[in-house]
């Protein structure tokens, strides 16, 4: 059970599917990446927001959208990034 030690592991990708920790060590090691216990560390929602929109800005920079770039850099210096 996930929650055994009080936390609660989700997938965003799949439809925020519930994982147990042998899941996250499967889709770790299926993107080719050593799995390490730090991986299943909770983090804060401002790590959340940050990584989300990491991954924006490299979605809006493969699209060349500058608007977007540029105001998703503004909310990352925002952030103190």
């Amino acid at each position: 059970d996930p929650s055994e030690e009080g936390r609660i592991l989700i997938d965003p990708y799949a439809g925020a599917r519930v994982l147990a920790p042998e899941d996250c060590r499967s889709i770790v090691a299926a993107a080719g990446v050593p799995f390490e216990d730090e991986h299943l560390v909770p983090v804060g929602s401002e790590v959340v927001l940050e990584r989300m929109a990491r991954n924006l800005l490299h979605i809006y920079t493969e699209n060349e959208d500058v608007e977007r770039i540029a105001r998703l850099r503004r909310f990352l210096a925002a952030l103190g990034e």
